[in-house]
């Protein structure tokens, strides 16, 4: 009984630790998109700067 219920705690922890890890890789993938938006951003207004120029 013992055993199962170690068996049991371990796959637990590994059902909670793939579920962190797709958490964070959807956390990752938003910053990701919001450093692509603020360079993106950055870059138009560089562009519109010398163009005004």
């Amino acid at each position: 009984m013992g055993e199962r219920l170690a068996d049991r705690q371990i796959l637990d922890r590994i059902s909670w630790l793939l579920q962190l890890d797709e958490q964070l890789e959807k956390q990752l993938t938003l910053e990701l998109a919001a450093v692509d938006r603020a360079m993106n951003t950055l870059h138009l207004r560089m562009l519109a700067k010398g163009a005004s120029s």
